[in-house]
């Protein structure tokens, strides 16, 4: 993480640096961390006119709820049905808000 920490201090419009902030801190369950990398990730994305991975929606929600951070639950929720309004991302989140 700090390496990536570095190279976004050097690039910070390096998308793919942000969302490996957020993956790694995921896979060291450092959940809380991961939704302000992640966000920035989408939108450092949004803003180049690159496409955003689903899966980037789907770790910012996922960690959002395994976290406990509730107030991104529900605009991680929204977010990413917004940008992949699928049957299954749909029943997903509304699964999550339930909860």
């Amino acid at each position: 993480v700090q390496q990536y920490q570095r190279l976004v201090q050097l690039t910070p419009d390096d998308a793919e640096a942000h969302y490996n902030i957020a993956a790694i801190s995921y896979r060291a369950r450092n959940l809380p961390a991961v939704v302000p990398a992640i966000n920035k990730a989408i939108e450092v994305s949004k803003a180049q006119g690159k496409p955003v991975p689903a899966a980037w929606y789907g770790l910012a929600l996922q960690s959002a709820y395994d976290g406990k951070v509730t107030n991104a639950i529900i605009p991680a929720a929204l977010a990413f049905v917004q940008a992949y309004p699928t049957r299954e991302n749909w029943r997903d989140a509304l699964d999550i808000y339930r909860r």
